[in-house]
């Protein structure tokens, strides 16, 4: 196989978050491969919903759990968003918007906070918590990514490329994932 050097597939851009989409095929998710469904690129945007309730800031009885945002939540509450890590991305078929391929657990966390403190609940129900994030606040609204290259590519050869780079920040690395969301990533990457 041809190496493939990130400088060949990754550009950094600017992206506004509210044209940030989570990724609902998301490895992370899947919790049985019987249960599996490919969700096409023009229904991403009408699973926002869905998807962002996926994460969770409060803990859940496994406090590893890998949609668990409650530590996240807590240190971007009080320092703001900090691009300590990359944020991938890819454009989505026929759209102005871009699916976050790596950083869900940011970007969530991201429209959690500001969902949470635009509609004043819990703990930005509270003048002090509005306060302290207010001059913070302005780190939720753009986020540097690498906007993965997919120019002239088939859906198999993006799908490809997409599991290369999962493969490679959740295997042993970073955050990683429960054996079952690394082994149908690995499978992706292989049939």
């Amino acid at each position: 196989r041809q190496k493939i050097e990130e400088k060949d597939m990754l550009d950094e851009i600017k992206v506004p978050i509210e044209d940030l989409l989570l990724d609902p095929n998301n490895p992370r998710f899947t919790r049985d491969f019987e249960e599996y469904s490919d969700i096409p690129d023009k229904e991403i945007e009408s699973k926002q919903n869905e998807v962002l309730k996926k994460f969770d800031k409060r803990p859940s009885f496994n406090i590893e759990d890998v949609t668990n945002i409650e530590d996240l939540y807590e240190s971007m509450s009080k320092i703001g968003y900090v691009p300590i890590d990359r944020i991938v991305v890819r454009t989505i078929k026929d759209s102005s918007k871009y699916i976050v391929l790596e950083g869900n657990r940011r970007i969530s966390t991201i429209k959690k906070i500001l969902e949470d403190y635009n509609r004043q609940q819990s703990p930005f129900d509270k003048l002090e918590k509005r306060r302290q994030l207010e001059p913070i606040k302005s780190s939720f609204n753009s986020v540097t990514c690498m906007l993965l290259k997919t120019e002239g590519l088939s859906t198999d050869e993006i799908a490809h490329k997409v599991s290369i780079i999962m493969g490679l920040r959740h295997h042993g690395s970073l955050l990683e994932w429960d054996p079952l969301p690394k082994a149908f990533n690995i499978y992706k990457v292989h049939k």
